[in-house]
């Protein structure tokens, strides 16, 4: 079990399980889960056990608590990699997870807000992210786009790596470093064909990529968690072609923390670090010691925070809607002011 990622956190919490179940309960963690039924891996096999009537939502990388074939519990989760569906809702991924694979395809224009999104998707689920540049033989100049990347992304580990020629594999199984870790990325990254060489052998089926553009079709239709011997476990997810958020404040602040760290700097505590007077981080990028494409991306993340809470809070809503109607009639009466001077 310990190579599936069980230590004795996770054995202190199945001993508080309470079911009243005469026969001893039997730990395992979700595989994968088709509608009603999840695959458990347990100390000797792979079983599927029911979800039929259990309050809380089943996902990949759940430790369970079985008796016989009947899930009775979920274990309470480290931490769960979520996203914001088309459709507003929130969107559980995988749980449990140890380290974030941000893959991009070098044979298409890496999008550094992908990995901004991404990594305060992995810093909300108490992971760790790290960035993987796949196909590295399909880029001319693979080591000046990791620099590029490395340098909007400050923090954060950026791999450059190629599943069909081995290069930098070892320094992949090096960040898993044996824990659990999830490949995220857009159709055509690349996930399947890493998860296959770090393996050594198939688990998953790799598909193509158009050549016009570099699209590529969902070879992966569902998150399954993968058993990497001496290497920990990965679970491998389907293309995802928007990264809704679903964050907290502090996850932000984490992927950011450069930004934030200046922004402490700045004479007014509620700078928007646009033109007001005394702003630090406008002044750090005068002086070229800030990117400014970074600044853009910390305040569009941070705007959709906000978003994400005035639509949550009814109430926060309320007073957003009545200080914004206050500052345009403050300019109304100002524009006025000025026209009969």
């Amino acid at each position: 079990m310990r190579s599936l990622g069980w230590d004795e956190r996770w054995n202190s919490l199945l001993e508080e399980v309470d079911t009243n179940e005469g026969s001893p309960l039997i730990p395992g963690r979700v595989i994968r889960r088709d509608r009603g039924v999840v695959l458990v891996a347990t100390a000797g096999s792979v079983v599927p056990a029911e979800t039929a009537g259990h309050p809380e939502q089943v996902i990949t990388g759940d430790w369970v608590a079985l008796s016989d074939d009947r899930l009775l519990a979920v274990l309470p989760r480290r931490g769960a990699l979520r996203r914001r569906g088309a459709d507003d809702s929130e969107q559980l991924m995988a749980a449990n997870v140890d380290v974030v694979l941000l893959v991009c395809g070098l044979d298409r224009p890496v999008k550094p807000g992908r990995i901004h999104r991404g990594a305060v998707q992995a810093w909300d689920a108490g992971a760790e992210p790290v960035v993987v540049l796949n196909k590295a033989d399909l880029c001319e100049d693979p080591q000046a786009t990791a620099e590029d990347v490395a340098g909007q992304t400050l923090g954060l580990d950026v791999l450059t790596v190629s599943a069909r020629t081995g290069r930098g594999l070892d320094e992949v199984r090096a960040a898993i470093g044996g824990r659990t870790a999830v490949l995220l990325g857009e159709s055509g990254a690349g996930k399947s064909s890493l998860l296959n060489a770090l393996a050594g052998r198939s688990l998953t089926p790799e598909g193509e990529v158009r050549a016009g553009d570099s699209k590529g079709r969902h070879t992966t239709t569902r998150r399954e968690l993968y058993f990497l011997p001496g290497s920990g476990v990965v679970i491998d997810t389907p293309g995802i072609r928007s990264l809704g958020l679903v964050a907290s404040a502090e996850a932000v602040e984490t992927a950011f923390e450069d930004v934030e760290t200046i922004a402490q700097d700045c004479r007014f505590s509620d700078c928007r670090h646009a033109t007001e007077p005394g702003c630090a981080i406008q002044a750090a990028i005068d002086a070229g010691s800030l990117r400014p494409d970074r600044v853009e991306a910390y305040l569009e993340l941070r705007k959709e925070l906000q978003g994400q809470v005035l639509r949550a809070n009814p109430h926060e809503r309320r007073q957003h809607e009545r200080k914004f109607a206050r500052l345009v009639q403050e300019g109304k009466k100002a524009k006025q002011g000025r026209l009969k001077k």
